[in-house]
This record gives structure tokens, C-alpha cells and sequence, in this order.
């Protein structure tokens, strides 16, 4: 009798946690334009049929939209033809040379040769999210930003102009430019990162996912940490556009 209760007690509490997650992934999609194909709740880590603000049909799974990600993988770039093509554009934005003859994948290291001859194996992901080429080169780092979404902060490190990542976040869901820093001395970005890792850390600051991706809730602190430790030069979009 009491375990009979105990299971009548878990499944209503799951389908109240399953009705309230339905919620919030058709608020998210509604947020982005985005229309859910399916009638019913599959489960949060179940993919969903969507079609997203573009037309494209896709099946996200839905705790990674609560998270702040987009639904589609051809508008984030992520899907393997895409990928292939805006690798390839961005390497030639960066005259470098690609050495590999067939495309092995969003994940996996490339040879390439950087605009200085440098042999590098950058990864394609990497890349197309704003990253350097090149571990020789890795000093050029002189960008630092936050990005945000309703339920995630993010920060990170790129190189020279910082639209091409950006918009890469952007269309992932965090529309939000909270703070970008430009043209730091040598240096000084990567040493912003990594102090703050290390401050979420000793306060006990868990990532929601990969390394750099934090609640909400800490956002005001590291902004406030990141302009103690950068010499202020804002992103202006009214005078560089959007790329």
C-alpha cells in the first residue's frame, strides 16, 4: 500500500515537472519564432519536430532550448554541409589554406596553414564560433565578451573583428551583447576567461553546459569583474553594423 502510494506520488509529481517543462520549451520557441510540429510532450530529452523562424524543420530536444540554445542546427551553422561551406568561407576571411581534402566533421581537428605558414589543426566548431586558427597565432586574442540569454550568461575570447562569433550566438538564442571589449593588449582576454572561471568555481558556480556557459543570476558579477580588469572599448553596432 505505502509504496503503491509512493508511485502514484512520483508520477504525478514527474507529469507536474513534464506539463511545466512543456511550457516553458513552447514559450522558448514561441520567443524565436519557431512553431512545435508535435501535439503532445515526448519527455525533455526527447527530440521534438519543429520548424523554426526560417522554415527549416528540425528536432531539438528541449532542455537544450530551455537552456538558451536555438532549435535549428542549418541557422546555427552546426549541420555538416553548412558547416563545410562557412568553414571553407571563413578560413578564406582568414587566408589560411585548408590542407584536407574531405570534410571529417564539425569535431574533429583539419590541417590547415594559417595567413602566417603556421601548420595548425583547428577544429571546424571552433572556428566558425570565432576561435583562432592557430596555436602560434593564439596571442592575436584581443576580444573579450559577454553574451546572454534570458537564462544563460556567456563569456568568451576571439580575435580581431568580433561579429562572425557573435552572430554565432546570436542565432543560438543569446541576442544579448551585454559587454565587448576590443583591441586588449596582449594577453589580457584570455587572463580576463580564466580569472573568472576561477572565480565562479571558488563560488561554487556550476557551468549550465560546456565551460563558459553560467546561470543568469551571476551575470551582473561577471560584468562587474570583467570591466574591473579591461580598459573599456564597447562593440558599437550603430557604426560597425551587423555582420
Amino acid at each position: 500500500m505505502k509504496n503503491d502510494a509512493k508511485q502514484r506520488a512520483a508520477a504525478a509529481s514527474a507529469k507536474v515537472r513534464g506539463t511545466r517543462s512543456f511550457s516553458r520549451f513552447k514559450d522558448r520557441l514561441n520567443e524565436m519564432g519557431a512553431t512545435l510540429v508535435e501535439t503532445e510532450w515526448l519527455g525533455a530529452r526527447t527530440k521534438h519536430r519543429v520548424v523554426c523562424s526560417e522554415g527549416h524543420e528540425c528536432t531539438p530536444l528541449p532542455n537544450n532550448v530551455i537552456s538558451g540554445f536555438g532549435p535549428c542546427k542549418i541557422c546555427a551553422g552546426t549541420s555538416p554541409d553548412v558547416s563545410e561551406k562557412k568553414f571553407r568561407e571563413r578560413l578564406g576571411e582568414l587566408g589560411a589554406v585548408l590542407v584536407e581534402d574531405d570534410w571529417k566533421g564539425r569535431h574533429t581537428p583539419h590541417r590547415v596553414i594559417c595567413s602566417e605558414g603556421h601548420e595548425c589543426t583547428p577544429t571546424p566548431g571552433n572556428v566558425l564560433m570565432g576561435g583562432g586558427l592557430c596555436r602560434e597565432c593564439a596571442w592575436k586574442w584581443d576580444v573579450f565578451y559577454v553574451v546572454a540569454s534570458p537564462d544563460v550568461v556567456k563569456f568568451g575570447v576571439t580575435t580581431g573583428d568580433p561579429r562572425p562569433r557573435l552572430n554565432v550566438h546570436s542565432r543560438d538564442g543569446l541576442t544579448e551583447r551585454v559587454f565587448v571589449a576590443t583591441g586588449l593588449p596582449e594577453g589580457v582576454a584570455l587572463e580576463v576567461e580564466g580569472e573568472l572561471k576561477k572565480l565562479l568555481s571558488l563560488s561554487g558556480v556550476r557551468p549550465v553546459r560546456g565551460h563558459e556557459y553560467f546561470p543568469a543570476a551571476v551575470r551582473n558579477m561577471v560584468v562587474a569583474t570583467a570591466k574591473g580588469m579591461v580598459s573599456v572599448n564597447r562593440w558599437d553596432d550603430t557604426r560597425h553594423g551587423e555582420g
